[in-house]
């Protein structure tokens, strides 16, 4: 099994991959790229059933699914003074049915 920068071998000079080796650059199933073609996601050639890949196609496909970090929502706890005044009373006389 070819590993590294070995896998991007030369397939009939193009330089093309197999979802195999795709699977195995990033690190993912057979499955998940051949699904990736399928939804549309990932662009490949299709020879006589067997999918191939162009380098820059699956790069663009990686580099696509970059995430940034994530900005985590500040929240803080509603004290009760932020209902204003009354809220007691009011919630009271809701309750009594006034």
């Amino acid at each position: 099994m070819t590993e590294g920068p070995e896998l991007w071998r030369d397939v009939g000079g193009f330089g093309l991959l197999t979802t195999a080796d795709a699977a195995r650059l990033a690190g993912f199933s057979a499955k998940t790229v051949r699904r990736a073609i399928a939804d549309g996601e990932l662009v490949a050639s299709n020879v006589r059933g067997e999918y191939r890949i162009w380098p820059e196609d699956f790069r663009q496909w990686i580099d696509g699914r970059r995430v940034g970090p994530r900005k985590i929502p500040t929240t803080r706890r509603r004290r009760a003074s932020d209902f204003g005044t009354g809220s007691v009373e009011r919630l009271r006389g809701l309750e009594a049915g006034q």
